[in-house]
């Protein structure tokens, strides 16, 4: 059988193939070693996360560099979820270290709280619950932390009072009706702002 020549658009795909392995240039990825799995060959921490869900596994999440300093067990994080990437909150159970996990990890998006929500304690004392009880340990967890904490409800602004300064002088020579002048004299003699 006579061997045929290359049609026009066979030897333009040959030649854009051929451009294609440079296009990144010298620094860029080459096709014997691709990011991931570069990534996968060294350190990296590993956040195990559980959701608000009726499931008895914990998922593993990969922990960015810019996200190792913040993160702690018992927080709350915002991590990709399903074969959708749907960002769902869920909370930081367990911090490792590992070498190569074998598998592709998504990333963690964002860390939620600033200080973790549950100490070690309450964690082991939430896994426990959920074995006895037989249900996920993220809705023990969502359970047993009070939606008023989760929107930081619990700080409250105050108004307190005081006077102006250099008023105390003036008092005697200002003008005002007796129910002002009580509520300034008092306001005056206090040591320290008044709600």
């Amino acid at each position: 059988m006579a061997k045929r020549s290359p049609s026009r658009g066979e030897t333009s795909l040959r030649a854009s193939s051929s451009a294609q392995k440079t296009l990144f240039g010298e620094d860029g990825p080459t096709a014997d070693v691709m990011p991931w799995d570069e990534a996968a060959a060294r350190d990296v921490l590993i956040a195990e996360v559980v959701f608000n869900r009726p499931l008895t596994t914990s998922f593993d999440y990969f922990v960015p560099d810019e996200l190792r300093p913040v993160i702690q067990p018992g927080q709350r994080v915002r991590v990709p979820f399903g074969r959708g990437n749907r960002l769902t909150v869920g909370y930081c159970v367990a911090l490792k270290n590992a070498r190569g996990t074998g598998k592709p990890l998504k990333p963690l998006r964002a860390v939620l709280d600033t200080e973790p929500m549950l100490s070690g304690k309450m964690l082991e004392l939430t896994r426990w619950m959920a074995d006895r009880y037989l249900c996920g340990w993220g809705q023990v967890l969502e359970s047993v932390i009070p939606a008023a904490v989760k929107r930081r409800a619990g700080t409250r602004w105050v108004v307190v009072f005081r006077p102006a300064d250099g008023v105390a002088p003036r008092l005697p020579d200002l003008d005002l009706p007796p129910k002002q002048r009580a509520v300034l004299e008092r306001l005056c003699q206090a040591s320290e702002p008044m709600d």
